[in-house]
C-alpha cells in the first residue's frame, strides 16, 4: 500500500499492513522522506533541523 501527503499529493511511503494474533500491525518497507530535509515539529530554533533517528522519547 502506498501512502501520499494530504497537501502535497507526493508519495512518502510504501507501507505492508498486516494481522497477527487477531492484532493489527504496519510495517515501512520503502521511504521516500529525505532525513536531509526533514524538520522536528516539536523542536524551536536551531534544534529544528537536528537528527532525532537514533533518539529515544
Amino acid at each position: 500500500m502506498e501512502t501520499f501527503d494530504d497537501r502535497t499529493k507526493e508519495k512518502k511511503a510504501i507501507i505492508e499492513i498486516y494481522n497477527r494474533d487477531n492484532l493489527y500491525f504496519a510495517r515501512i518497507v520503502e521511504s521516500y522522506v529525505s532525513y536531509m530535509n526533514a524538520v522536528c515539529e516539536t523542536c524551536t530554533g536551531t534544534k529544528k533541523r537536528d537528527d532525532h533517528r537514533n533518539e529515544y522519547y
